[in-house]
């Protein structure tokens, strides 16, 4: 009976976090994270954290935009930013899926 009770605390309080969460990020706050996506910084902190343009990566969301409109795949793009130099987040390769993010986090914004 105690560990069905502990769980379902566990659900209730994981709940109410994910939830605040989702309403800080809903309000322009920035709830944390691994990475800060790219084209935007952490301005602030704690409770007054969130996210804004970031002027020094704000143009590799730019390039990535630009190249894909030029009818290029996802992967083509990828390889264009490798070879330009323009790395990851965390200093990495670019992949597929990370210029797809970029791109869906573009158009959410719109």
């Amino acid at each position: 009976v105690m560990g069905a009770a502990a769980e379902l605390e566990r659900g209730m309080v994981t709940a109410r976090l994910q939830g605040g969460r989702r309403r800080k990020h809903a309000q322009g706050g920035y709830a944390g994270g691994p990475t800060v996506p790219i084209g935007k910084r952490v301005e602030g902190q704690g409770k007054a954290a969130k996210l804004v343009d970031d002027p020094d990566t704000r143009p590799v969301v730019e390039r990535v935009i630009t190249l894909r409109a030029d009818g290029l795949t996802l992967r083509e793009v990828a390889e264009t930013l490798n070879a330009e130099g323009i790395t990851g987040v965390r200093g990495g390769r670019r992949y597929p899926a990370s210029v797809q993010r970029v791109l869906r986090r573009e158009a959410d914004r719109s």
